[in-house]
């Protein structure tokens, strides 16, 4: 391995650290979530991930056209079967209080 590479790697090793120290240290902030997230999209296993997801035909057209997925509408997940995946989505977001389009934008 290169040295390079080995400085790469202990770079992001402390970076994704820090990351989850602080976010045990202040759970609430959503800003180390975020942070820890993008350090880890690119470690060498979520990039092999990625080059799977490449080889699968339907999931591979959706990253050529660059398909976003709209926010779900937890109102209309709510009309669903009680049974179903859908509605206890929508329940779990609305009862906890949470927004499903709390994530940080990024650049695709």
């Amino acid at each position: 391995m290169l040295i390079a590479e080995q400085r790469r790697i202990s770079r992001d090793f402390k970076t994704i650290l820090k990351s989850m120290v602080c976010l045990f240290r202040e759970p609430t902030n959503l800003d180390y979530i975020y942070n820890l997230e993008d350090e880890l999209r690119y470690t060498q296993a979520s990039l092999l991930a990625v080059e799977w997801l490449k080889t699968q035909p339907e999931v591979s057209l959706l990253i050529q056209e660059r398909y976003i997925a709209p926010y779900p509408d937890i109102e209309v997940l709510l009309q669903y079967p009680e049974d179903s995946l859908g509605y206890a989505y929508a329940s779990y977001i609305k009862k906890s209080g949470f927004d499903p389009s709390f994530y940080r934008q990024i650049q695709v």
